[in-house]
């Protein structure tokens, strides 16, 4: 009886001790990289975790505009966010929107200033074209 118990003792604690080496904390943040290089200035930076989070947000928001549908805010990777290996080419004349490949999304007004905000506090301006 006794190694009986002595057995189902050591199974549980074999069990809690492979258990609790599974557990897994939060997913580290990959930190989104700002490039802003349209005048010969070379600012490239990791972002805050933060305003990772931030910007990764106000990409899911934006809206793709219809298929076609080009804008000619000055889309370049000079002026960019790239998220997870994504880049977002933001519209440098200062409009609301912003480039993903061949397509155009808008963001609201206090989204883009947001972002605005985040390139001024690295030396970025707008516009910039």
């Amino acid at each position: 009886m006794k190694k009986t118990i002595s057995l189902i003792a050591a199974i549980l604690i074999l069990a809690a001790l492979l258990c609790s080496c599974n557990e897994k904390g939060p997913e580290p943040v990959t930190p989104a990289r700002l490039t802003y290089s349209p005048y010969g200035e070379n600012i490239s930076v990791e972002l805050t975790d933060e305003e990772t989070e931030t910007v990764k947000e106000i990409f899911k928001r934006a809206l793709p505009l219809p298929a076609g549908q080009m804008l000619s805010c000055g889309f370049g990777p000079d002026v960019s966010i790239e998220v997870d290996g994504i880049i977002y080419k933001i519209g440098s004349d200062s409009c609301g929107s912003l480039e993903v490949g061949l397509t155009s999304y808008d963001i609201s007004d206090a989204d883009i200033k947001v972002i605005h905000e985040i390139f001024e506090k690295y030396g970025g301006h707008f516009p910039c074209v």
